[in-house]
């Protein structure tokens, strides 16, 4: 049977894909050999996948502050009203969180135009984790 990985957390939790990355391969190359294969390999890839989760985060966390330097740029139309709006996005790699500008005319629905450009599902559950979910 195959033993737990018995890792206990940084004592400051890194905040980047990029550190968290460095961490990952300093476990791996340097703290790990104590572990049996199956321990290791349970924990590389779940480290493995909350160093992409914090990659796609900060993604579209970039992509928010374009949003609102291009709307700093542009101002807004009249009779329209822009407010920043959060949905969250179950993927493969985990759940994160989108911050984005919806667009609400006195007499129209609010639109987002950064879910348009990331053609994001209505549903809480990404496309890619839709198609794995119906590969099972």
């Amino acid at each position: 049977m195959p033993s737990e990985a018995q890792v206990s957390p940084p004592s400051e939790a890194p905040k980047t894909a990029h550190a968290l990355f460095l961490n990952l391969e300093r476990f791996a190359h340097e703290e790990a050999f104590d572990l049996d294969a199956a321990a290791l390999e349970l924990e590389v890839s779940s480290r493995g996948r909350e160093v992409l989760r914090v990659l796609l985060q900060e993604n579209f966390d970039r992509r928010m502050v374009r949003e609102r330097e291009a709307l700093d740029r542009s101002g807004i139309p009249k009779g329209t009203e822009v407010r920043s709006r959060t949905r969250q996005l179950e993927t493969t790699v985990g759940r994160v969180r989108l911050q984005r500008l919806g667009w609400r005319s006195v007499d129209g629905a609010t639109l987002f135009p950064m879910d348009g450009a990331l053609r994001l599902p209505n549903e809480l559950y990404s496309f890619p984790l839709q198609r794995m979910t119906c590969q099972f």
